[in-house]
Parts: C-alpha cells; sequence; structure tokens
C-alpha cells in the first residue's frame, strides 16, 4: 500500500488522506487550501467475479459514469460536522443536480446545484432565485465553481485515479487511488456530491466499492484521517442506474457578478 502523505485545509490542519471503506460533485471549507426526461441505455456487463479486480471497478465506473442514476450522501464534514446530499446524472444529456447541506457547525449551509452542460445554476438557503455561472469562465479554485462541467459527480476523476484493486467481501473491491490536486480546487471527494478540496495534493488514498451482480457499483465508501488522529467518513449510495431522470433548467435566474470572474 503506497505510503499517506498530509493534506490540509486552507484554514484548518494539515490531513492525512486515507480514503478507507469506498471512496465516493460545491462548497468547501471557506478558504479551504487543502432533465427533461432522458435516459441513457444500460450496457450490459460481465458478472464482476468474472473479471480481475481491477477490471472490474474500472468497468462499474465507467458504466455509472456515462449512465443515468440517482444518488444519496451522507458523512462528515470539515470541524465536527455533517455532510449530506442527494441527486441525479444523466451523463448523455450532460445534466446533473444536487441538493446539499452542510450541518452542525460554522460553516453551515445548505445549496442547490444544477450544472447543464458547461452553466451552473446555484440556491443558497432556500432561495428562490437562481445565480447562473459559465463554469468555463470560473477558475478552478474559484469558491463559486461548484461543480467541474466535464465530470460534475467526479466519478471519470477518480476512474483516472485509479491505481491498484483487490477482492474483499463478496462483490466489493479495496484498492488505492491517488487524490490528484490544483491547489484549492473542486476534487473528486465525495463521489456523486464532490465538495472537499485541498492545500496539496499528490497523497494516496485507499478506497472500497461495492457491487450487485450485474456489475453495476451500489456504493462508494470512504474515510478520511486527520492529522490529530480524528476520521471523516462518507458513503455514496446509488440507484435507478440506467434509468430516467429530470433535470430542468431554473426560471427564476441572475447573473454572476462579473467581477467574480477575475478572482
Amino acid at each position: 500500500m503506497p505510503l499517506l502523505n498530509h493534506l490540509r485545509p486552507s484554514r484548518a490542519v494539515p490531513l492525512v488522506v486515507a480514503l478507507t471503506a469506498a471512496l465516493l460533485a460545491g462548497c468547501s471549507e471557506p478558504g479551504a487550501t487543502a432533465a427533461a426526461p432522458a435516459s441513457s441505455a444500460p450496457v450490459a456487463a460481465p458478472s464482476p467475479t468474472e473479471l480481475p479486480p481491477m477490471d472490474a471497478v474500472k468497468a462499474g465506473l465507467q458504466r455509472l459514469a456515462g449512465s443515468t442514476y440517482s444518488y444519496t450522501v451522507t458523512g462528515d464534514y470539515w470541524r465536527g460536522q455533517k455532510y449530506s446530499a442527494s441527486g441525479s446524472h444523466d451523463a448523455k444529456a450532460r445534466k446533473d443536480s444536487r441538493s446539499y447541506k452542510i450541518s452542525g457547525g460554522p460553516e453551515a449551509t445548505s445549496r442547490k446545484v444544477i450544472v447543464i452542460g458547461d452553466d451552473s445554476y446555484a440556491s443558497a438557503d432556500g432561495a428562490s432565485r437562481w445565480t447562473h455561472a459559465d463554469l468555463t469562465r470560473l477558475k478552478p479554485t474559484s469558491a463559486v465553481r461548484f461543480a467541474d462541467p466535464k465530470d460534475p459527480g467526479g466519478l471519470n476523476r477518480l476512474l483516472a485515479a485509479l491505481h491498484s484493486a483487490r477482492a474483499g467481501a463478496p462483490r466489493s473491491y479495496e484498492g488505492s487511488a491517488r487524490l490528484e490536486v490544483t491547489r484549492d480546487a473542486l476534487t473528486y471527494l465525495p463521489p456523486g456530491a464532490p465538495i472537499f478540496r485541498f492545500a496539496q495534493g499528490g497523497q494516496w488514498a485507499s478506497y472500497t466499492v461495492t457491487m450487485d451482480a450485474k456489475g453495476d457499483i451500489t456504493s462508494i465508501k470512504s474515510g478520511f484521517e486527520t492529522a490529530d488522529g480524528g476520521v471523516l467518513s462518507t458513503t455514496t449510495t446509488f440507484s435507478r442506474i440506467g434509468q430516467p431522470v429530470r433535470i430542468v433548467k431554473p426560471t427564476r435566474v441572475t447573473e454572476l457578478p462579473s467581477s467574480q470572474y477575475r478572482k
């Protein structure tokens, strides 16, 4: 297993990222440094037991990333807070939606984010109006860049970061993945609804994914061990894979201030 290095959120202590259990797209710790109905036809998958572990994990992630699905996320956030999210994704239509909440601490907030192509629409704390942003104009480190338009759910970035895999419990796989890092930029964690940003990268993370008998990924768990010995853990559960989802553009929309594109 590759050695783990230290990560730190921008205004917090360094972290040692060690993704245990299953790896799980925003908002991060403030200043952190550390559709219309549409569907994708399911792709026939060989039984995961017929494939080498790495091939099974890659096949599952590729199929999920290219399909439609719904998901929920539950787990921990910085400073003892909690993070929860839910939403849906349509790869073919390039649409993604999520509602998320941070609770129990100084960063407590809730937000809805819709991504359609290269555009995002965000609404915070129950506001009736949404703010439109051109994601291609925002810097990767922008605090209002709530998603990567090319990979809103982070699954393709996780796929690219895979390093090793081995069979675990029945229909589950464990291994290591590289935590890609652009300082302060949104990572792929947790998969489904990424929110975490770090000050530096090059770290290794461990992961576990669980699949059903068809080879579809049903959950991705992760655990982050902090420098002070604490653990942040998150679980993403996927459902309705390959079934229609509905993601529509909001009607009450204002434009992001132009000054935000220069930050």
